[in-house]
Parts: structure tokens; sequence; C-alpha cells
């Protein structure tokens, strides 16, 4: 099948992990979404997140289905994880109207591309 590969924030709270075509089109939605400020160093490589020593996992992702998300057992991670998303949305709706952060998340979790 296709190679496994994985990604993270920049925080590094999270590794996410999928096949390489799929991560890659995930992570340039990502980059583009309202919370693509906590993805700007994100990149995507051929390995798993086990191999970056996360090895709690694999959990559901909730915006991305065929990819899983591991955490580690970092106690900072573990707190950057519930409020990162919520801090980078709040960022983007400064400079943004309501509508579009709404518009820009739905689009970053939806079927939107047709697949």
């Amino acid at each position: 099948g296709a190679p496994m590969a994985s990604f993270t924030p920049d925080n590094g709270m999270v590794c996410v992990q999928g096949a390489l075509d799929y991560l890659n089109a995930s992570l340039a939605k990502l980059k583009v979404s309202p919370i693509g400020g906590g993805y700007r160093l994100a990149e995507v490589q051929t390995r798993t997140c086990a191999e970056r020593n996360y090895t709690d996992g694999p959990k559901q992702e909730a915006c991305f289905v065929q990819a899983t998300l591991w955490m580690d057992h970092d106690p900072v991670h573990l707190g950057l994880a519930p409020v990162t998303e919520p801090m980078l949305m709040a960022a983007y709706a400064v400079n943004h109207s309501f509508v579009e952060l709404v518009t820009g998340m739905s689009e970053l979790c939806g079927t939107s591309d047709g697949s």
C-alpha cells in the first residue's frame, strides 16, 4: 500500500499519521485554514508517529477521517492540545469575520474536494 507518513503541528502537541498522499493534501488544507498559523513549519515525513515517540494511539482524527491521531507523554503537549486550536481560531477571528472562520473550518474538515 501507500507509504505511511506523519506530521506534527509547530508546537508538537500531537502527531497525525496516514497515507503519504492523504497527509500531503490534509496538511496543505491546514496551512491555508483558520488554524494554519499552528502549522507554518509543519512538513509531512515518511515515518510513523511511533518513530517520532508519539506512542499513545491510534485515536480517531475528527477532521481527517483517513488519518489517525497519536499523542506522546509530554505533559506540556498534553496541556496544549485542548487550548491551541481555540487560540489559533481566536487570533484568526481578529483579522477575519466570524463567517470566514466558520467557513474556513468547515472547508478544512469537509469533503468539498470531491473525495
